[in-house]
Order: structure tokens, then C-alpha cells, then sequence
């Protein structure tokens, strides 16, 4: 619907969709110049450190006011905002420096660290997670094996069957259970735990039919690994065809 008539504030005479207004200016205007009905004159009222001085206008439709703090400094603060924000941030930077001088007593560190053994935050740091059971293990084993082929990256079983072979789980079992036989031990030099590595007394690669036979393996810490004959082969490792298959 088009209206013809006079402004309300600017009294011209307009053609348009305004009911009362010619323009959104001219409406913005008058709605200024009326009195608001949830308008609180809060002037020289205290807030915290803060004391309401003026209006000074509207933010989203909130009154601002200037406010004066007692450490000296001017601040403009919303009505709505007024009773959260006590100063003109004095206080915080003052807590804050407070803070970084407080040092808490034994006393107090000493229920700060039963609280949060009481609840903590991260409740899995320090506690030891059941590992799957041997069952468990295969089946993800399988499961994986199947799934190989689907993986973005697969190349049709482009790895050596070596390196297959000590990334399998019959692998890692044998190197368990060679560990535990040994107790943790490195059986040169008698160090307990640290670094381990599972060393095969006759080599891997040329010795297929003792690759997991427990007692073709020893417990050797890493510095004693290095010294060993057998060690990366020194220099010595090349594919050998062993029953038409090479390995």
C-alpha cells in the first residue's frame, strides 16, 4: 500500500510504503526524541569502583554510560553491563598481579593435590590400561590383513616379505614372550629394562625355521645389540631364495 501524505518529523509531503515516516532516517530520528519507557537515571549511583556521571548515547540498544573510576580513569559502560563490570579493569590487572606473588602454603598444596587425585581432570594419566587379550589380538590381526587392500595407499603387497614378517603379530608375540622369559634382562650385560631389543641368535634371514622359536632369542639392551656379529648383519644381509621363494 502506497501513502500520501506529510512527515511526522520532517513535515514533507511524500509518496511511499511509510506509514508515518518518510524514511528510515526520519524514523530513527523521532524514536531518539522520545522518552523510554525502561529508562533508570542511575547519575552518581556506585557500581564497584565505578560512578555513573552521564549518558552519552545508545550501544544495541543499551544506554552508555560514562562512568569514573576510583583509580582516576574515565570508562563507558552499558546499563545492562553495569553490574558485572565493578571497575575500569583495575581490579583484574590488580588480581592478576596478586596472583603471580601468591605462592600456596604446603598445607594448601597438599588438599589442592587430594582433590585432584579425589577428581581428577584427566582421570586415565598414571593408570595402567588392560591390554587386549591374546584372542582379541589375532582377530584385530585378521581384520586388519582384510582391510589392507581397501587403504588408499596399497600398492598390492608391494613389501618385502621380511620386513612383513617382523611387523606381524607372531613377531611381536615371540619378542614378548622372549622378554618375559628373560625377565626385562639385557643377558650381557645385565641391565634391567631401558631400551630392549629381542636378538635372534641364528639370523632371521637365513634361518627361517628358527625365526620364532623362543630359545633362538635373547633379551640384549640396545648398546649391547650394536656389539653383536649378527647385528644389521654388518653389511652382510641380501635376499636369499629359500624353497623357490625369495626372502
Amino acid at each position: 500500500m502506497i501513502y500520501k501524505r506529510n512527515c511526522l518529523y520532517c513535515n514533507k509531503y511524500y509518496e511511499g510504503f511509510g506509514k508515518k515516516y518518510c524514511s528510515r532516517k526520519c524514523w530513527r530520528l523521532a524514536i531518539s526524541l522520545k522518552p523510554a519507557q525502561n529508562f533508570k537515571d542511575i547519575t552518581g549511583k556506585r557500581f564497584g569502583k565505578l560512578v555513573a556521571i552521564r549518558t552519552i548515547g545508545k550501544k544495541r540498544g543499551a544506554y552508555l554510560w560514562l562512568c569514573k573510576c576510583d583509580c582516576g580513569n574515565t570508562t563507558e559502560v552499558t546499563s545492562s553491563k553495569l553490574n558485572r563490570n565493578r571497575s575500569c579493569g583495575c581490579m583484574v590487572k590488580e588480581k592478576r598481579r596478586k596472583k603471580g606473588e601468591w605462592k600456596p602454603s604446603k598445607e594448601t598444596r597438599k588438599k589442592m593435590s587430594e582433590t585432584n587425585l579425589k577428581n581428577p581432570r584427566r582421570y586415565w594419566l598414571g593408570k595402567k590400561r588392560p591390554s587386549p587379550s591374546l584372542k582379541t589380538r589375532k582377530k584385530m590381526s585378521r581384520v586388519h590383513i582384510k582391510r589392507r587392500e581397501f587403504h588408499p595407499n596399497w600398492k598390492g603387497g608391494k613389501t618385502a616379505k621380511l620386513t612383513a614378517l617382523r611387523h606381524s603379530l607372531e613377531y611381536k608375540l615371540w619378542r614378548e614372550a622372549v622378554f618375559e622369559r628373560d625377565n626385562y634382562t639385557c643377558q650381557l650385560c645385565g641391565q634391567r629394562g631401558g631400551k630392549l631389543n629381542a636378538d635372534h641368535i641364528k639370523m632371521f634371514a637365513y634361518f627361517p625355521e628358527f625365526r620364532f622359536r623362543i630359545s633362538n632369542g635373547r633379551t640384549l639392551c640396545e648398546s649391547c645389540h650394536k656389539l653383536t656379529d649378527t647385528y644389521l648383519a654388518k653389511g652382510q644381509y641380501k635376499e636369499l631364495e629359500i624353497g623357490g621363494v625369495v626372502i
